[in-house]
């Protein structure tokens, strides 16, 4: 049957719906058997790509629109549960993320939520909120991550294209989050983008420089 042509059938009685059924099936066969023989000649390509739920693994826990803007560290997290989730990332995140200090980052918490809104970088609150949804993994208030990675998000959005060493850390945070969430695709195109930016810093040059930017080492 020709793609121009147009196939109408009506049947009635109590063999329809095996004819319907009959009809579907050598209709999907038929998609099938093209869909088939024109990928053989088509080259793969980014058009291929597609960003579906399914693809990036398990899907968010929070919504985010849910969750109320330009909030203060005191309203998203509990002084005590942040020790308490720095004291997890220690244990169990640390050794595998190594160019985070775990002193500095308390005393980058301490140091947030004595200053004033104004005062706040966002690009170190991004970092320190990123660094407390990794160490909810650790603990068993998990169902708090979702929504500490999303005002990271928030946070990050007006750097996250930049090239800093920053934003490389950032993205590795990423990556290990994703991971230990089960999106591994998720966490290989963060991974990805942090080489992308090291590489364009000169990062990847032997010898290159040891330089260290807002405290943290390379």
């Amino acid at each position: 049957m020709r793609q121009s042509e147009t196939y109408e059938q009506l049947i009635y009685g109590p063999t329809s719906r095996s004819v319907l059924l009959q009809t579907l099936q050598d209709l999907l066969n038929h998609l099938v058997q093209r869909r088939t023989n024109s990928s053989r000649h088509e080259v793969p390509s980014l058009g291929t790509f597609t960003k579906r739920t399914t693809f990036f693994g398990t899907p968010s826990r929070v919504d985010a629109l849910l969750l109320p803007y330009q909030q203060q560290m005191e309203d998203i997290l509990m002084e005590s549960t942040a020790v308490t989730f720095l004291q997890a990332f220690e244990n169990y995140s640390s050794h595998a993320l190594p160019f985070i200090n775990i002193d500095k980052t308390r005393v980058l918490l301490d140091s947030l939520r004595n200053a004033g809104p104004s005062d706040i970088s966002p690009r170190d609150k991004a970092l320190l909120l990123t660094i407390l949804a990794i160490s909810a993994l650790g603990t068993s208030e998990t169902d708090t991550t979702e929504a500490l990675l999303i005002y990271a998000k928030r946070e990050v959005a007006l750097f996250d294209d930049a090239a800093t060493l920053l934003i490389v850390h950032f993205c590795l945070l990423m990556s290990d989050y994703q991971l230990n969430m089960g999106r591994s695709n998720a966490a290989y195109l963060q991974f990805c983008s942090a080489c992308a930016k090291a590489m364009s810093m000169g990062l990847h040059i032997q010898g290159g420089s040891d330089a260290v930017e807002d405290g943290h080492q390379v």
